[in-house]
């Protein structure tokens, strides 16, 4: 219906990842095999047509300083706004965040994160800080939501992928 475009696009999604693969589409089987220009000229096998993937190391390089704030087994973790990079989901405080919070983090690093997306690569220097004495929303525009959560149940919250490998770190070394 023209007001589900969501159930469409899940819809073609779901095609493509059981039906319409990349290697070996099952053509026979396809609902839409009668509208399909690849199968009526016999081009299955040559789309889609992939573009090479760049090199991690071509990828441009987004680095950040994000602030480990813990007290009792408890962390202070920031939300995204929903638009944008990583919305909606919880994170580490950054350091400009952790600084309005009055937050003097440590000097130097007591961890880094790397990770390739598809089309850059996050290193996240994390530091260390005290806890502040209160929590005040956040006067960055990127972030709306900042709460103390225990650091075992952090992960329920839909925190960022970089957040739950920087978690991981930190149950495999405290």
């Amino acid at each position: 219906s023209p007001g589900a475009a969501g159930d469409l696009n899940q819809g073609l999604m779901e095609l493509g990842a059981t039906i319409c693969a990349p290697a070996q589409p099952r053509c026979l089987v396809c609902p839409l095999a009668h509208d399909c220009a690849a199968a009526r000229t016999g081009r299955q096998d040559e789309l889609p047509v992939v573009a090479a993937r760049k090199k991690a190391s071509e990828l441009p390089l987004l680095a950040r300083t994000v602030v480990w704030l813990e007290e009792a087994g408890e962390i202070v973790l920031v939300r995204r706004t929903p638009d944008g990079l990583f919305g909606g989901l919880w994170e580490l405080p950054p350091l400009d965040v952790a600084a309005r919070l009055g937050v003097t983090p440590d000097g130097a690093p007591v961890a880094f994160h790397d990770q390739t997306l598809t089309h850059r690569r996050l290193r996240i220097a994390v530091l260390r800080g005290a806890m502040p004495a209160a929590l005040v929303a956040p006067e960055d525009p990127g972030y709306d939501a900042i709460r103390r959560v225990a650091i075992t149940g952090a992960a329920a919250l839909g925190i960022a992928a970089s957040t739950a490998a920087i978690l991981r770190t930190y149950e495999d070394t405290p």
